[in-house]
């Protein structure tokens, strides 16, 4: 799991939260204040998102009682220090079997195909933005009806400074998606875009691994299941030429 992320972010992967036990939640906060290191943290700490864990997490939170709970199975440990602990080499592992649990119920794969069920969106979103932060070279992506959602959080996984060209079909809703697109490119300086009507399929290249993706990127295994098929080197290598036959506008 990537813990790095902001603890909305994070928590919303776990889509049965409301139904793990209360030590758990208590290690999983904690794991995201933490970034997933072992830094010390203060108890309180975690206290002071109960405003959001009624939300997120399902009902009133008891901090000091869950913290004792995780302390008896060894997920948490105290430092010494009054008031702080770290989370446990346990504690990290039984988040990661937690979000396998997820996962598995959400994905089936077989191979280089990967079947995402219908409403994994998030767990679509996390497994491409897994593939493009891997990135050291480019990433090409062609899809041929986009959205302002790429901006939110997919295309924020690549690193700034990898050469990124974007060939899309259609856009949905210009205007919002034009704003956002000026805001990005500020940062993301050697990101490209470019409009090719005759666009139909969508597929990423990264490096040299390109991956065919059944629907668009914005409704990825939202309203039906979705597919993503990873191919070799030698494919790849094609598939590269026809994008820039499609960048040129052959």
């Amino acid at each position: 799991m990537d813990f790095s992320k902001n603890i909305k972010t994070g928590l919303s992967f776990f889509p049965f939260l409301k139904t793990i036990k209360d030590e758990e939640k208590f290690t999983l906060v904690a794991a995201f204040i933490a970034k997933g290191d072992k830094s010390q943290i203060k108890i309180s700490d975690v206290n002071k998102r109960r405003v959001w864990n009624r939300e997120l997490l399902g009902g009133p939170f008891s901090y000091k009682r869950h913290y004792y709970k995780a302390i008896s199975r060894g997920l948490v440990e105290p430092t010494g220090k009054t008031g702080y602990f770290i989370v446990s080499k346990k504690g990290y592992i039984t988040l990661e079997r937690l979000a396998d649990e997820v996962y598995s119920k959400e994905v089936k794969r077989v191979g280089e195909l990967v079947i995402f069920n219908k409403k994994a969106t998030n767990t679509f979103d996390i497994y491409l933005k897994n593939i493009l932060k891997k990135a050291k070279q480019r990433v090409l992506i062609v899809d041929s009806y986009i959205s302002d959602v790429l901006f939110d959080d997919v295309l924020r996984a690549i690193q700034k400074d990898i050469p990124t060209k974007l060939l899309y079909g259609k856009i949905e809703n210009p205007d919002s998606f034009n704003r956002k697109l000026v805001r990005f490119k500020t940062e993301w300086v050697k990101f490209n875009i470019k409009n090719n009507k005759d666009i139909h399929d969508r597929f990423i290249i990264v490096d040299n691994f390109g991956y065919i993706l059944g629907p668009s990127i914005k409704d990825a295994a939202d309203k039906s299941p979705c597919i993503l098929v990873a191919l070799n080197q030698d494919e790849t290598v094609l598939l590269s030429d026809f994008f820039k036959e499609l960048w040129i506008g052959k």
